[in-house]
């Protein structure tokens, strides 16, 4: 039985800092201002290198590149969501107003220092370029500011909608989980009432003897079936051993009547199929097929490939469907597999049921043909 990993609440983890797309940002929007000044500098009539409109314009845009997490972390202590969000709104507003005035600051006074020679010929001093910047430039960085805060709400709506889908998808895959169990754990106890209730009438009838030897096999069969008590599939072959143990119990019971013949191709042994696939729908033919039919009865099992699937089929020389007792014999057995395909391939897992050529019921799966190891 597999242990059940954590799942954790899209709500527990903070999103991460997006540090590359964040710098990359922001030196993007440096280099268009960058060429934005120098082609205004230039249509002035007053041209500048290259190198001194990036000093004129990237330095902004660093430090906000440097302020963001700052940001962030102030938008994740107060968040605009939730019932305190007014509250968050003042306290952003004078947090965004106390940011911007020393982004301001220092993008004034390193604009003084790198332009003062020959941008600057008035004779300003820097608090009056930073007071300057101060005039011109706040609002332009409280809405900077507020674009940042929602950018990080962006970036957390973003991270909590894919947490959400991979805790959708970690649900869905525990629910197929606990149903494909729920199938498996019907099937077992179904066989073994069904072969109790058969030694039972050997031991009514005074075969003790047969009775035994029933019990002997059923014991080998159930510790094979043990063996393998968790996994969804098994190897062809090893479907087909676990058949032929089950087999060995009902020859006991129907003794000559029973004749059975398997036809697989050697190359499908190691396909993978469901585990205990082909058991109950044998067993669901010789109890509605051959136990109700005097004489002498015929089951053939057949695998085959098919348009890249693999269809197993068994059929029986009963009185078919139609004529069974409850009409169409879909029992546990039938059903459960039926289930067992939907969870385990969805669409390309299909049992059918129909009459077999020449009378008597067939009832034909498939499934994907897929071998250990392969991605299906």
């Amino acid at each position: 039985m597999t242990t059940a990993s954590r799942v954790s609440s899209p709500a527990s983890n903070p999103p991460v800092l997006p540090v590359l797309p964040i710098l990359a940002f922001w030196l993007a929007m440096g280099v268009i201002e960058t060429i934005k000044g120098y082609v205004l500098w230039d249509w002035a009539g007053r041209p500048r290198s290259w190198s001194v409109s990036l000093l004129n314009n990237m330095p902004w845009w660093v430090l906000w590149a440097l302020l963001t997490p700052v940001v962030f972390r102030v938008a994740r202590r107060f968040r605009l969501t939730g019932p305190g969000w007014k509250s968050s709104v003042l306290a952003h507003g004078i947090i965004g107003l106390l940011l911007s005035a020393v982004h301001v600051a220092i993008a004034g006074a390193i604009y003084f220092r790198t332009n003062a020679d020959f941008l600057l010929p008035d004779g300003r001093t820097m608090a009056q370029e930073i007071g300057i910047f101060f005039n011109m430039y706040v609002v332009l960085d409280l809405l900077t500011y507020a674009g940042v805060v929602g950018g990080f709400h962006a970036v957390e709506f973003y991270g909590r909608y894919r947490q959400g889908e991979l805790l959708a998808a970690q649900l869905q895959t525990r629910m197929h989980e606990a149903r494909l169990a729920m199938l498996r754990m019907e099937l077992q106890p179904h066989f073994l009432f069904n072969a109790l209730n058969a030694i039972s009438g050997l031991v009514r009838r005074g075969d003790n003897e047969a009775a035994v030897t029933m019990l002997a096999r059923l014991g080998t069969l159930l510790r094979r079936t043990l063996d393998g008590h968790g996994t969804q599939e098994a190897r062809l072959g090893e479907e087909l051993d676990l058949l032929e143990q089950y087999l060995a119990i009902e020859r006991v019971r129907f003794g000559d009547r029973l004749d059975v013949t398997v036809e697989v191709e050697a190359s499908l042994f190691d396909a993978l199929v469901p585990t205990l696939v082909l058991q109950p729908i044998v067993e669901n033919a010789l109890r509605h097929g051959l136990a109700r039919t005097p004489g002498a009865g015929t089951v053939r099992v057949c695998a085959e490939r098919a348009n890249g699937s693999l269809v197993l089929s068994v059929r029986d020389s009963g009185p078919g469907f139609a004529a069974s007792q409850d009409g169409n014999h879909q029992g546990v057995g039938l059903s459960n597999t039926r289930a067992r395909l939907e969870q385990l391939y969805g669409a390309a897992g299909r049992l059918d049921t129909g009459p077999a050529p020449g009378g008597g019921a067939s009832v034909r799966i498939t499934l994907p043909l897929h071998r250990q190891g392969a991605t299906r």
